[in-house]
């Protein structure tokens, strides 16, 4: 099949059409012999002047010129559909759009109005088809599709994070690690969320490691937006442990375990409850 002269990648999925715009690319810049045939354009500050005088220059040492334009936003996209006019036949053109355009979108007429145009759209993927995907990775990667199930469960519908932890848990296997059940949930983030902030603060100086075997007893006091009858905005916070609590105008208020909470806009660890020495005592 004969590569298109401009190649218009869209949809909803954006994962799936910046891949397969860097494969696109991969291909038209193998047949290029030196870097002048390639120019990558800056979505953030292009316009019609600036992309029409990168399609009209001819090229130098290279049979054809290549010119990338990655990540344009949706809004943006069709003030650019008069600067494909009159395209060289020694250019091609790739252009990927974060986001989905619509059938009478100005951009995509333009696409299809130059000979060997193409544009392709990338719905977004659910249920079956995400299965399927994430199956299809997981084989290309080397994981049995039981591996692609359990990280599907763990993750959010994004295929760049399923992506991401199926090529981690690629590495790991390939390192000589067996990938058995104990591995893929210390290995998986979707099973940590609850630990980010102790994550962070253990990487502070003079914090006290955590001690083994008390996941129960320590916790985080998060400020939360909430309102109710008697309590001014940003008078409650939410204890993980206990849910919410008013803390009223004591800085360092309790909540209805004995637990603590912090001041508005702060996050910290705080000692299991029971383990004050005072009122005066420190956050460690």
């Amino acid at each position: 099949m004969t590569d298109p002269r401009v190649l218009l990648l869209h949809g909803e999925e954006a994962f799936l059409v910046e891949e397969e715009g860097r494969r696109v690319l991969e291909r038209w810049r193998a047949e290029l012999v030196s870097d002048f045939g390639y120019e990558a354009l800056d979505p953030s500050g292009i316009n019609p002047a600036r992309l029409r005088d990168a399609l009209r220059q001819l090229p130098f040492l290279d049979p054809f010129r290549v010119v990338a334009l990655r990540s344009l936003a949706a809004r943006r996209a069709d003030g650019l559909a008069g600067a494909l006019k009159d395209l060289p036949e020694t250019t091609r053109l790739l252009i990927t759009v974060s986001g989905r355009l619509g059938a009478g979108s100005a951009l995509l007429k333009a696409a299809a109005a130059i000979e060997s145009g193409m544009a392709r759209e990338f719905v977004r993927l659910k249920g079956r088809t995400l299965s399927d995907w994430a199956s299809n990775r997981a084989r290309e990667l080397g994981l049995p599709p039981s591996v692609a199930a359990m990280v599907q469960r763990a993750s959010p519908a994004d295929l760049g994070i399923i992506d991401s932890e199926l090529r981690k848990l690629a590495a790991y296997h390939e390192a000589g690690f067996p990938l058995d059940r104990d591995a893929l949930l210390a290995l998986l983030a979707g099973g940590h969320e609850e630990e980010i902030f102790q994550l962070t603060d253990s990487l502070l100086p003079g914090r006290p490691a955590r001690p083994s075997g008390s996941r129960g007893a320590w916790f985080v006091a998060v400020s939360s937006r909430r309102s109710s009858p008697g309590a001014s905005a940003g008078s409650w916070r939410w204890c993980w442990r206990c849910g919410p609590a008013a803390i009223g105008a004591n800085p360092w208020p309790r909540c209805k375990t004995r637990c603590r909470s912090i001041p508005s806009g702060s996050r910290r660890r705080l000692r299991p409850p029971g383990a004050w020495r005072g009122r005066g005592s420190r956050l460690g």
